[in-house]
């Protein structure tokens, strides 16, 4: 390449064998099935043998950066098998997952791609125009008879009735740990709904759904209460024994003795004392 450029090589900016990247490259998640398998599950059906899926949190924006970023995976998963050709390109879908209409990236794709989003049911649109099957799922616009969980997965859930409706149907799940994490996302994305809707306990099944917190409180407030108690104590006690004229040390080990602690936060405690 320098002795073919070598009228503008001085002009170039070049680095032999660039490492692309920082981090190991990661997609969201990768699902392989038999060809054979056939998924009914709308979100689903786009489905061949490796299928990638990139998704983005509530407030998030899938960007085209994010576009060519997972492009690329898919890309380098093909040419990383081992055989060549032995992943066609139709055999590879990717799927992206947001709760935001991607309008800039949409509009860059089409413009430098001649992509398309065309929409194939609420909230879901393939991306049309490319050797790999795509399609781009907007939670916001998913159907509650169709993908129930997936569309509450957003952060604008502003209605008392579908806190309550979601606490009640968590209730049939919540000792699976999967629907234990999908609600967990939910209530952290909508945390003010749903302590509003705790406190005013409208809801039999939301009260359930936060007892291990109200309990938590409770045991948190009794330790506190009791904590308090016994520094009073401890404060009154180090207050007598100055008044007869105890030495510090000496004052370090009646209370590590009595309150069973160890010497260095019997220590901490004299100190505190002493000074007050």
């Amino acid at each position: 390449m320098n002795v073919e450029l070598d009228e503008v090589w001085s002009k170039l900016e070049v680095w032999p064998e660039y490492l692309l990247g920082s981090r190991p490259m990661r997609v969201d998640l990768l699902i392989k099935k038999d060809r054979d398998l056939v998924i009914h599950k709308n979100i689903g059906q786009i489905f061949r043998t490796y299928n990638f899926l990139e998704y983005k949190a509530p407030d998030d924006y899938i960007s085209v950066d994010d576009f060519y970023k997972v492009y690329a995976y898919a890309c380098k998963y093909i040419a990383d098998t081992g055989s060549t050709g032995e992943v066609a390109p139709g055999e590879v879908t990717i799927t992206f997952i947001c709760n935001h209409y991607p309008v800039k990236m949409l509009q860059s794709i089409a413009e430098d791609r001649e992509i398309y989003a065309v929409k194939r049911e609420e909230g879901i649109y393939d991306l049309l125009g490319d050797p790999f099957p795509m399609q781009l799922i907007l939670i916001y616009e998913l159907t509650k008879e169709k993908n129930y969980w997936l569309q509450s997965l957003r952060s604008n859930i502003t209605d008392p009735e579908e806190i309550r409706n979601l606490a009640e149907h968590y209730e049939e799940y919540q000792d699976e740990v999967l629907y234990s994490d999908i609600m967990n996302a939910i209530v952290n994305a909508n945390w003010n709904m749903f302590e509003e809707e705790k406190a005013m306990c409208k809801c039999e099944a939301l009260r359930r759904l936060f007892e291990p917190d109200i309990q938590a409180a409770a045991e948190a407030a009794a330790k506190n209460a009791t904590d308090n108690m016994r520094k009073q104590d401890i404060s009154i006690c180090i207050g007598r024994f100055r008044k007869m004229q105890i030495s510090r040390n000496e004052v370090v080990k009646i209370i590590a003795e009595d309150y069973s602690m160890n010497e260095k936060e019997a220590q901490n405690c004299v100190d505190e004392c002493w000074t007050a």
